[in-house]
């Protein structure tokens, strides 16, 4: 059987292999949008249908309602529905969380998004407060007509663009040199449970990429995506709901956490009172009733991460020690170059040179044949010099060089 996608996923936190044949066809569009309010749903609804049907588009349209989802996990028939699809046209109006996680989802996916908004809604300001959104545009329409008449005036379709967000290379959630931090979004509410979760989080030995509201609300969405280049995993604490702001921090880890899902990161979504989440991610949310909950979900996360990004580190050294030649102590010595002998008559010669190439005072003190017929005082002191470098020369390349020196 042919495959959709072979890799990790953060909701089997494993492999997944899913079949072409389990998933919905291929389309050129794919329309997400909530089902509340119904008057909206109704002319997204009915703009999927007059674009499939249309003769000038001749596109393939896929309604999300459309979705066998009967029996089946919900979001993997989105996640394949978003797979098979030349880009996804979501509904943004009032910021629903699912419709996000599937907008980050695309995003990750490196799929084009034609985000919409609904005109003279009380619920769109709340979009225009949304910073990690603002620098994309979206498109406004009052009802199924404007959509069908805002596509027909533009000349590059939506599902004939290109990303303008390049998506952060999949990591099947296994560490690498250039992916071992973790991202940790912060939560908007500075409680116990945020003490706790950030204390977890910095005690772990990961190295952490930290998202804190207290002193940037809204990152926009390429520094996310950006950000996630150097990851294995994310940490995203919601925290609890209590009002617009926590909406808007809520929409934010929503879209986050699909675009880390797309991008094979491992993820850790928990809150309090999250028990009835929304539907998409579900069954990645961890629920918390105490701060120290809170901290022990997170150390148990961190605490695989930290292990497999140390003996990573440790296996690179090892392999960058083990790749270089050992050497014999004779061929050592051979390496070394203590320089030029020096003769009695030389030594006038050798003070005006290091007059000349050195700004050492003591090395370009004048001759002096007080030192058994040698060298002079101040070139004494330069040669004790020169010697003691050797020796840490010495030591170093022994260190570094011979196998047996190594713990």
């Amino acid at each position: 059987m042919s495959m959709v996608r072979s890799g990790y996923c953060a909701f089997q936190t494993g492999s997944c292999d899913v079949g072409v044949e389990d998933g919905p066809r291929h389309s050129d569009a794919l329309i997400a949008y909530p089902s509340h309010p119904p008057v909206r749903a109704e002319a997204l609804s009915n703009a999927a249908k007059q674009l499939a049907s249309s003769e000038i588009f001749n596109i393939q349209v896929m309604d999300w309602k459309e979705l066998d989802v009967g029996g089946r996990i919900i979001f993997c028939q989105i996640c394949q529905a978003i797979r098979n699809t030349r880009c996804v046209i979501p509904d943004i109006t009032d910021l629903n969380f699912n419709v996000l996680f599937e907008y980050g989802f695309a995003v990750g996916l490196g799929l084009p998004v034609w985000p919409l908004i609904e005109e003279q809604r009380q619920a769109s300001r709340l979009y225009y407060r949304f910073g990690t959104l603002t620098t994309i545009g979206h498109t406004r329409f009052k009802n199924s007509k404007t959509i069908l008449t805002t596509l027909r005036r533009r000349s590059i379709k939506p599902w004939d663009r290109k990303p303008q967000i390049e998506p952060p290379t999949s990591i099947d959630g296994e560490p690498s040199i250039d992916a071992r931090s973790v991202l940790y979004l912060m939560s908007d509410i500075e409680d116990e449970a945020s003490l706790r979760v950030a204390g977890a989080a910095r005690e772990s030995g990961v190295d952490l990429i930290e998202d804190d509201p207290a002193q940037v609300r809204f990152q926009p969405l390429r520094w996310y995506a950006n950000s996630m280049r150097t990851v294995v995993g994310v940490v995203i604490h919601l925290g609890r709901m209590t009002g617009s702001n926590s909406h808007l921090h809520h929409a934010k880890c929503a879209l986050v956490g699909g675009l880390a899902v797309a991008t094979g990161r491992r993820v850790l979504l928990l809150g309090e009172g999250v028990e009835t989440g929304p539907i998409d991610y579900h069954d990645l949310l961890q629920n918390y009733d105490s701060a120290r909950q809170a901290g022990k979900l997170v150390a148990d996360f961190l605490a695989p991460v930290a292990d497999e990004v140390g003996l990573l580190l440790q296996e690179a050294t090892s392999g960058r020690f083990a790749r270089r030649t050992p050497m014999s102590d004779s061929s050592l010595f051979e390496r070394i170059n203590l320089g030029n002998s020096i003769a009695e008559d030389e030594v006038e010669t050798l003070g005006v040179t290091l007059s000349k190439h050195h700004s050492t005072p003591r090395c370009s003190a004048p001759a002096s044949p007080s030192w058994s017929g040698a060298l002079g005082q101040g070139n004494r002191h330069c040669w004790r010099w020169r010697t003691t470098s050797y020796l840490l020369m010495l030591v170093t390349l022994s260190c570094s060089c011979c196998p047996n020196t190594m713990s």
